[in-house]
């Protein structure tokens, strides 16, 4: 594959033209769906925007939703947001909303750089080109490998993740201990940035060791032992924090499992949604790939990656009750090893074709660019034309618009910034406390059940809030205020929105209790401050 594909600087400077060009498409469209606007459209992206609000605050180990609780989801995008907003003035909301565009992009760069690395720079042009414009075809953005104008956690992580195997298989080639302790810091920098890419990377690893160690002799088996030990210890101290919260406050003890066990596909559905045009010459490049296995240092570690998210994907579907993440994070990365080999795959037909094409001109060198480029060039014209894929843009940015067209609730999260404690507490429905008070940088009773805490209680906490509002509901004001004492509840919000199917009041029948004081009134939305005497 190297020796037809040859490496020379026009090819150099066209390959880096085309990475410039793709990562150009991308951004052109991240912008026009995100640039002007002010809020996010992606559901996640308001639980994260209230983590980094709790930071701001100067709670670096609080939950987002829940007083005196503990962080558990990974901080590290909500840490460098609220860092951001720290030094800069922005707001939180409106960071998480722009700068996604941006920073997704080292995505696209960290995997054409382990791709290159590991097969050649036109193995990865031709994976790249995959990763971005095929992957997601039938797919959400969410559950597949590409470029995403959206600052979540998982699609931002991928940049690390790939940092990391990059790194990884330089260790691998090189076996040098200084990679090995880059990997770990990475790895665990992964892990701080969501727990799928880490927990992928630390098995992955973890199965390349236990090959060494069943294949080495005595002195290999000691150096891989030690090897091991210098990523785990460096990813486990720069994880530390995070860590330290979800085993040592909660001993990783789930108790609200649906968070965790949202499945999207169902198990008929999976390969149907799962397989895409570039499913055949993935399978090619994977097949190439396997007979050339002892050329390519990096085939173990791919293999690795593969053989773990197809394990966590057949676990996902065996155990109804899931601890770990929901099945579309590990997906997520089926997706990327399936653009790699996809690349590695358009890379060797290309070298086959090239060779009966040079058995007329004589000329292998020029042969091999010629079917390459023109390989490459077909599959743009073809696949160009239906990106992006509307769901992740388009869609999501008509989220985004119809959120910020609601001035009522926007008014209610200015007002609660400006005129509440960060100590409060909300009683209100699932979908106010995740796109309004969570946001503003408060805590609530009950939250959403799937955007809350997996190791507290949700049922308990939304008896609790159930409770509270019967007693308003039947005008039993003293044991609503004696509940409300007893829970710290010092403020009610109601969005009386038609299309918020969760809201659990009726504005009317408050108006005549005195222990609610109407504070706040714009539109559907009203806040009320609970008086105790």
């Amino acid at each position: 594959m190297r020796t037809l594909l040859t490496r020379n600087r026009i090819g150099t400077y066209a390959v880096a033209l085309c990475l410039a060009v793709f990562a150009s498409v991308a951004l052109r469209h991240g912008l026009t769906t995100t640039a002007d606007l002010d809020w996010p459209g992606h559901m996640d992206l308001y639980r994260d925007i209230a983590q980094a609000r709790v930071f701001l605050q100067g709670n670096w180990l609080g939950d987002p939703y829940y007083r005196e609780q503990q962080l558990w989801y990974s901080p590290l995008v909500p840490a460098m947001v609220a860092v951001a907003a720290k030094v800069t003035g922005i707001e939180v909301h409106l960071l998480y909303t722009r700068l996604g565009a941006y920073l997704n992009l080292f995505g696209i760069v960290a995997f054409f750089a382990l791709v290159a690395a590991s097969y050649g720079r036109h193995a990865a042009l031709a994976a790249t080109f995959a990763f971005l414009f095929i992957n997601g075809l039938s797919l959400p953005f969410w559950a597949t490998a590409s470029y995403s104008p959206w600052l979540l956690a998982s699609q931002f992580s991928q940049t690390l993740f790939y940092c990391c195997a990059l790194s990884y298989s330089h260790a691998l080639a090189r076996d040098q201990y200084r990679w090995y302790l880059l990997s770990g810091c990475l790895m665990g920098l992964a892990f701080l940035g969501h727990s799928v890419p880490g927990l992928v990377l630390a098995i992955a690893t973890s199965l390349v060791a236990l090959r060494k160690l069943m294949l080495g002799g005595n002195t290999t088996r000691g150096r891989t032992v030690t090897q091991l030990l210098v990523m785990g210890v460096s990813a486990f101290v720069l994880s530390f924090p995070f860590l330290y919260s979800v085993f040592g406050s909660y001993g990783l003890g789930v108790m609200n499992p649906t968070p965790g066990s949202w499945l999207f596909l169902q198990p008929a559905e999976f390969f149907d949604a799962v397989v895409e045009i570039s499913t055949p010459l993935a399978a090619l490049g994977l097949l190439w790939a396997w007979r050339h296995r002892r050329e390519y240092p990096a085939n173990q570690m791919f293999g690795a990656i593969c053989i773990t998210c197809l394990a966590l994907v057949a676990a996902r579907y065996t155990f109804s009750q899931w601890p770990l993440a929901p099945l579309h994070h590990f997906v997520l990365y089926l997706k990327a090893i399936e653009a790699v080999y996809f690349g590695v795959g358009f890379a060797a037909v290309s070298t086959f074709l090239s060779t009966i094409v040079s058995a007329r001109i004589g000329k292998p060198s020029s042969a091999g660019a010629f079917v390459y480029w023109a390989a490459l060039a077909i599959f743009v014209l073809w696949i160009g034309p239906k990106y992006p894929p509307p769901q992740g843009f388009e869609e999501k940015r008509g989220a985004a618009l119809a959120w910020q067209w609601r001035r009522d609730r926007l008014a209610a999260v200015d007002w609660i910034e400006s005129s509440t404690n960060p100590s409060d507490i909300f009683l209100c429905d699932d979908r106010t406390a995740l796109f309004a008070v969570g946001p503003a940088g408060r805590y609530v009773l009950a939250a959403h059940e799937v955007f809350t805490n997996p190791y507290l209680n949700w049922g308990i906490r939304d008896k609790r809030r159930r409770r509270l509002l019967g007693f308003l509901e039947s005008g039993a004001e003293e044991r609503f205020r004696e509940y409300a004492a007893r829970h710290n509840v010092t403020y009610v919000m109601l969005d009386e929105d038609r299309e918020n199917p969760d809201h659990l009041l009726n504005r009317k029948n408050l108006t005549r209790l005195s222990c609610l004081q109407a504070v706040f009134q714009r539109g559907v939305v009203t806040i009320y401050r609970v008086v105790q005497s």
